[in-house]
């Protein structure tokens, strides 16, 4: 189970309007001169999950945070800093953006986890 910070229609537009609002909190901007700390210059990954859906890609939103996400905070595909999931099923969309150090593996279901030690437990 992971943390969800934004639900919504599966939009392309309203997934830029609180894509922008995401990346202001978890990426700040970065003056020209300033030093790379913890926070800022931290590298990034996406983790992409569709589902019943076939109008987005996992490009399309990789070429969108390239964009907005350019030198400042390097793409780093093995053990980044930070891990935006990205999670559409069917008409919703859930994104987040977690400390890469955390646990990539998740379920949206929050008793998956209760279901699979209860079968582990009848082997």
């Amino acid at each position: 189970v992971y943390p969800v910070e934004y639900a919504f229609d599966a939009k392309w537009e309203t997934f830029k309007h609180f894509a922008e609002i995401l990346l202001e909190k978890h990426f700040p901007a970065i003056s020209e001169g300033q030093e790379f700390t913890s926070n800022i210059g931290s590298t990034w990954n996406i983790q992409y999950k569709c589902r019943s859906n076939d109008k987005f890609s996992k490009d399309l939103f990789l070429s969108f945070f390239l964009e907005f996400l350019p030198n400042r905070y390097p793409q780093r595909l093995v053990h980044p800093d930070k891990l935006i999931l990205i999670d559409i099923s069917q008409h919703i969309m859930c994104v987040s953006v977690l400390d890469g150090k955390q646990k990539t593996r998740y379920s949206i279901n929050p008793f998956a986890h209760e279901m699979h030690e209860t079968r582990v437990a009848y082997k």
